[in-house]
């Protein structure tokens, strides 16, 4: 009862958040808080039998939500930026971590309040790791540069992980009260241990689950049910490894964060081509409802946590302020001075004063933080701690404190800091980008007036008013654009790169299809699409769109970058035939025919700058697609046996293809039932999957 009157609550609180344009986890927070006086109606005691405990958020919500994360980010991107968010996710989280112990200590000492730094400590650890569910919601709404979010979430993902693993081992330290060398590489073995434990886990478990996932084909319902059991086992698996694996005096402890981040994140970048296509659709939006639900019962559970929470008022009104402030400043301190001594150095990529204000500033926390809070035994002491209430309590009424000031003060501010820094406007390529689709948008619209008034023949007037308006906005477009290019200090290059990756950007589309398909099999579809996605990188980097050097790591058919995508590569490794070499050429022959094709559609918009910037790439394409065609005849010459069977099994899933459609269509007009629809599509799809 009380769960279902839970996600009502949520469901309207998500309505009202659309209505005023305000922030819908905070409003759920509040609620929350405003529930407390509810439950203690008779009528809403229900509310009560809910309660949101260590092993509720730990078994149930936490892995769950950090499943949902990690899938949603690209590992790729990790390559480039692995020094900064490691540095920014360990030494930046224990910068800020002895600043808020030291600096709050002090502080609170001259005020009156003798707080052990230990307890202090305690509190940073927890406080100091950002959230990334709460970090991916926001960005879903705001315009932020790609590298920099790619920051946020990545940071936000591992310091997580150092978090809890400093958590669990401080925790062991003032339970023993004994702090020692030996203490001291004894926690940080313990530290290296749950990191590389938690990597190696990850990837293990997703190796074992990507196997029976391989084998189920289009069960939507077993195959998403195998990825909330990857998301469990990994992490319930992270946990009892910690607590009954042992190696002679050292216990073995994994960080289940690492291991569920780890894991969620290679079914996200590697393991979706193990899912039936029809079925990735349906995972994406599973994922992303199941994280909402949990989402919105745990922001609800929290506030309704404060009613429980047994702290002296007059305390707190001291307390709290001057914990945010100097939570505030850690933050800062710890972004400020590891990202300097980076860019002193010039070990990484130059990050921006800018993008330092913001990432000083903008850090969230909420479920994580909580979790660990709560984690705090209720019985535990330390030395010169006087105070008549809990250090349990005492941890989780900051922790909450700073939690509501993360997501209110600092959401509210968070666009016009972001105004203020000039980091919510699109960059060159994005401004060309929205102006040429509107573009696009304008002339498929006038097209579309042109079929209307053939087809259902209205009046002259409208078809005047609607055609006028349409090329008024069309011809506005057009100015735009042609201003835009003419004040662009290197308009021609612009123009070349935006056309170059719309023409990839047809690629991967046709590619993905074929794979859909099964014209092409995993390892291949992996090689072509990185093939697409190593140009784009290119391109966005305004390099030129082909390696130069052939002689280049990069011209290795099957090598990949980075030592996780070249395991991922050795486990599903096979040795490579005239069958994969046909299948590529012949892959590259019609997705450069698509290309050609798209490039002609886009040759007849009018968009106002010269033609030769599509006919150069008309022109690239047209000699690729010779080259792939060359290359089959020469396939074809050489293995005259073997070509034409491929062809044969290829033409049968063409058809296959063909049939599809032809029953969909059926199906649409009702001139077959939902059972027949049923049983036309499990033969058609049984036949695609059948290898080549």
């Amino acid at each position: 009862m009380a769960v279902l009157a839970l996600l009502i609550v949520a469901s309207l609180v998500h309505v009202l958040s659309k209505k005023l344009k305000l922030p819908y986890t905070v409003l759920l927070f509040v609620t929350g808080i405003a529930l407390i006086p509810v439950a203690s109606i008779p009528f809403f005691s229900f509310l009560n039998t809910l309660y949101l405990t260590p092993d509720l958020l730990f078994y149930i919500f936490l892995p769950v939500l950090i499943f949902e994360s990690g899938y949603t980010i690209k590992y790729q991107e990790l390559s480039k930026n692995h020094i900064t968010i490691w540095t920014m996710a360990i030494f930046g989280l224990l910068i800020a971590a002895t600043v808020i112990a030291y600096l709050s200590g002090w502080i609170l000492g001259w005020m009156g309040f003798a707080i052990p730094v230990s307890v202090m400590f305690l509190f940073g650890i927890i406080i100091a790791s950002t959230d990334p569910v709460a970090v991916l919601a926001i960005f879903k709404d705001l315009w932020i540069s790609k590298r920099l979010s790619l920051l946020f979430e990545w940071e936000s993902l591992f310091n997580d992980g150092t978090a809890v693993a400093v958590f669990f081992i401080l925790i062991e330290i003032l339970r023993s009260g004994v702090f020692t060398n030996q203490t001291i590489v004894m926690g940080l073995l313990t530290f290296l241990v749950m990191v590389a434990g938690g990597i190696a886990l990850g990837i293990s478990l997703w190796m074992l689950f990507s196997k029976a996932i391989k084998h189920i084909k289009n069960n939507e319902a077993v195959e998403i049910t195998l990825t909330v059991i990857l998301a469990h086992v990994t992490f319930i698996g992270a946990d009892l490894i910690t607590k009954y694996v042992s190696i002679g005096d050292f216990n073995v402890e994994i960080s289940w964060v690492i291991a569920t981040a780890y894991a969620a994140i290679i079914m996200g970048n590697y393991g979706k081509t193990k899912i039936s296509p029809r079925v990735e659709e349906y995972m994406d939006k599973f994922w992303s409802l199941f994280a909402f639900v949990c989402n919105s019962i745990v922001f609800l559970l929290m506030g309704l946590i404060l009613k429980d929470i047994r702290v002296p008022s007059t305390d707190l009104y001291v307390i709290i302020p001057v914990a945010i402030a100097v939570v505030v400043v850690a933050r800062a301190v710890s972004i400020y001075l590891p990202i300097s001594i980076l860019n002193v150095l010039k070990i990484h990529e130059h990050i921006p004063a800018s993008w330092q204000h913001l990432l000083a500033w903008w850090s969230l926390r909420w479920a994580l933080a909580l979790m660990l809070a709560l984690l705090i035994p209720v019985d535990l002491t330390v030395d010169g701690w006087m105070m008549d209430y809990a250090i349990r309590d005492f941890i989780v009424v900051l922790v909450i404190s700073c939690i509501m000031f993360s997501l209110i003060v600092k959401w509210l501010t968070i666009e016009k800091l972001l105004n203020r820094l000039h980091l919510d406007k699109l960059h060159d390529l994005e401004m060309f980008e929205k102006m040429e689709g509107e573009i696009m948008i304008y002339t498929t619209i006038i097209e579309k007036i042109e079929t209307l008034n053939v087809d259902y023949h209205i009046s002259k007037h409208n078809y005047d008013l609607l055609r006028n308006k349409y090329e008024a906005k069309r011809e506005e477009a057009q100015l735009k654009l042609q201003l835009f290019l003419q004040q662009h200090s290197d308009a021609d290059h612009l123009l070349k790169q935006a056309i170059d990756l719309h023409a990839l950007g047809i690629e991967k589309e046709y590619l993905k299809e074929m794979f859909r398909y099964n014209e092409v099999d995993e390892l291949l579809y992996f090689y072509l699409l990185n093939k697409i996605e190593r140009q784009a990188e290119r391109l966005e980097k305004w390099e030129s769109q082909f390696r130069k050097d052939k002689n280049s790591k990069d011209s290795c058919p099957w090598r990949e970058k980075g030592i996780l995508q070249r395991l991922i590569n050795r486990f599903q490794y096979r040795k490579h035939d005239v069958h994969d070499y046909y299948i590529i050429y012949r892959t590259r022959y019609i997705i450069t025919n698509k290309v050609i094709t798209g490039l002609d559609r886009l040759k007849k918009i009018p968009f106002g700058y010269p033609d030769g910037y599509v006919e150069y790439a008309l022109d690239l394409y047209t000699k690729l697609n010779e080259k792939s065609k060359k290359s089959i005849e020469e396939l074809k010459a050489e293995y005259p046996d073997i070509v034409p069977e491929i062809n044969a099994c290829l033409l049968n899933k063409w058809l296959m293809k063909t049939e599809e459609k032809i029953i969909k269509d059926l199906y649409k007009k009702e001139m077959i039932t939902h059972k027949l629809y049923k049983s036309f599509m499990e033969e058609i799809e049984s036949e695609i999957l059948r290898a080549i």
